[in-house]
């Protein structure tokens, strides 16, 4: 079956970590886009943080048209949260 893989990376996260004054604030504000990611994907993906800046999206059973359909989900609830 088709598994898929799909790498999420948060581009300016270092420089906004920088500029944050609260010592914990990076580490919520990484928790929320897991938590984000994970309401996107299915009860069965993983959802897991790669380094730093990078969510790794593990998607069992999915094809292309699945994982389009994941992430246009993806783009429309970031869009939603703006």
């Amino acid at each position: 079956y088709p598994v898929s893989l799909v790498l999420v990376r948060i581009e300016a996260f270092s420089d906004l970590r920088a500029r944050m004054t609260v010592p914990m604030a990076g580490e919520r504000l990484l928790f929320r886009v897991g938590e984000t990611l994970k309401s996107c994907c299915r009860a069965y993906d993983g959802v897991y943080k790669y380094d730093a800046s990078t969510f790794a999206l593990v998607l069992p059973e999915a094809d292309a048209k699945v994982v389009g359909l994941i992430i246009k989900r993806l783009h429309q609830k970031l869009d939603s949260n703006k």
